[in-house]
């Protein structure tokens, strides 16, 4: 299983403007959305759960986690925001 700090420095931006990041293994990935996104994906995510555990060979994307980030650049300044989901890399296959 890929580690956290094992995250791969490099990343790619896709055509949304997500970036993407890799385990060293190349295993689980996490991608950046936006706040429109978090929203859905929490709305969604308690009917995905089960979705997941009654058809367990789906081919739906494996999502591990829905994550919020909240920090501030300096003393002071506004809160920034970064959403992020994990999830399985569906292109780390063996065929």
């Amino acid at each position: 299983m890929g580690r956290i700090n094992s995250l791969e420095s490099q990343m790619s931006a896709g055509k949304s403007g997500s970036l993407f990041y890799y385990t060293a293994d190349g295993a689980f990935m996490l991608k950046t959305i936006s706040h429109d996104e978090f929203v859905h994906f929490k709305a969604i995510m308690k009917d995905y759960y089960y979705h997941v555990l009654a058809f367990p060979h789906t081919m739906i994307a494996r999502f591990f986690g829905l994550h919020k980030i909240r920090f501030s650049k300096g003393a002071g300044l506004s809160k920034e925001r970064i959403y992020f989901v994990t999830m399985a890399n569906v292109f780390n296959t063996g065929r």
